[in-house]
């Protein structure tokens, strides 16, 4: 197959290609013999290299087939990753039920993906790094139940590292999910330091990296989220990592992005997962009342009132999930501080929730007072004495 293949125009080779690994897909094929996976992928080359001619574009432009080997914030195109889909799907057919053999099949796929254009890497490598980081699970349930193996959890966990350095240069921002995501892994299983050095990569990466502002705050909106439900950290590992989110989310350029990014960051110090013993409830009040006085800095912008809402939902939270120093009282307090700046709304709730043209975060605020009131009405003891 490959040599016939090789006779073709690079567009015919991608397109047989592509129909091949379709039929095995859509068959349900197992590839479970290094051999064969090795096979398979020097057929695939035609899609890991796109066009080979001397004249290939350089990143950004258009490829012969019509695909840019790098476009975006993610540096990645969409008709570039629809036509790598079949290789994609193909990494997921590689298995074996003896991890020490599905290891050396997801190895062999591995030499192949390293070695693709540098525009449809990642389109390869992040579906064989889900593949390693599911077999990383598998082996430490293996090792819990005391098997010996060839290739460890410990093996696993650093090797899919490489992987995401290997992504890293075409597409930062994707890399920087793919270490929050080796982090959960390796927290689940049990590997406390992996995770830290994991977290600690993705914060670099935020810093070194990812340029837009809009990145940024989806960058630390992940990272405030993917903490607290992280367990195996030491109290002093995780106060560093909580206290990086709110310290970078305080550097944003913007004012509401900064307003957003520290009142996500206060979810990192109220954790929970198990019975976790990083909670600070005075750090997680702070990062409320730092959020509330930037927001009140945006007036100029007209963005304080949506900010407003925004942070009182955390509050809402926060109130919610037992955080004994978020009160009624502060709660009291923004909701009238909202009122005065939703003045013209207050007549009537109902009729400015359903009012064509209604601001979105008036919108909000009445379904937060819905919320508040059938609390109140389904017997909440929390919310006794809030006048609404």
């Amino acid at each position: 197959w490959p040599r016939l293949v090789s006779r073709l125009e690079p567009d015919e080779q991608r397109r047989v290609v592509s129909r091949l690994l379709r039929e095995v897909a859509g068959r349900g094929c197992v590839i479970s013999d290094p051999l064969r996976a090795d096979r398979l992928l020097v057929l695939c080359a035609p899609l890991l290299q796109g066009d080979s001619s001397p004249a290939a574009p350089a990143n950004g432009a258009e490829t012969a087939n019509g695909a840019s080997d790098r476009s975006d914030a993610d540096g990645l195109d969409a008709e570039l990753a629809g036509e790598m889909a079949p290789v994609a799907a193909m990494m997921h057919a590689l298995a074996h039920e003896d991890t020490d053999a599905e290891a050396r099949v997801l190895n062999a796929a591995y030499k192949h993906a390293a070695a693709a254009a540098p525009g449809r890497l990642p389109h390869v490598l992040v579906p064989l790094l889900f593949r390693f980081l599911q077999l990383a699970r598998r082996v430490r349930l293996a090792e819990e139940d005391g098997a010996t193996l060839e290739v460890s959890c410990g093996k696993l966990l650093a090797f899919v590292g490489q992987i995401v350095q290997a992504v890293t240069a075409a597409a930062p921002n994707l890399a920087l999910r793919l270490y929050v995501q080796c982090a959960q892994v390796a927290d689940s299983c049990g590997d406390d330091d992996g995770a830290y050095e994991y977290l600690t990569q993705a914060f670099t990466l935020f810093e070194e990296e990812v340029a837009e502002q809009s990145a940024k705050l989806a960058a630390l909106s992940l990272l405030s989220a993917a903490l607290p439900h992280m367990t195996s950290f030491s109290a002093e590992q995780y106060e560093t990592l909580a206290r990086s989110a709110t310290q970078y989310g305080a550097t944003l350029l913007k004012k509401p992005d900064q307003a957003r990014a520290v009142a996500k960051a206060s979810f990192a110090f109220w954790p929970l997962a198990g019975l976790s013993p990083h909670r600070n409830a005075q750090r997680a009040l702070e990062c409320l009342q730092r959020a509330l006085k930037i927001a009140d800095g945006c007036k100029r912008s007209g963005m304080h009132a949506p900010l407003f809402v925004e942070i009182l939902d955390a509050y809402l939270w926060h109130y919610e999930q037992g955080n004994d120093l978020v009160t009624l009282a502060y709660i009291s307090s923004l909701m009238q501080l909202i009122d005065q700046h939703v003045a013209e709304w207050r007549s009537d709730w109902q009729a400015a929730s359903d009012a064509p043209g209604a601001p979105a975060h008036v919108v909000r605020y009445v379904a937060t007072r819905r919320h508040i009131s059938a609390k109140v009405r389904g017997g909440s003891q929390k919310y006794e004495g809030l006048q609404l």
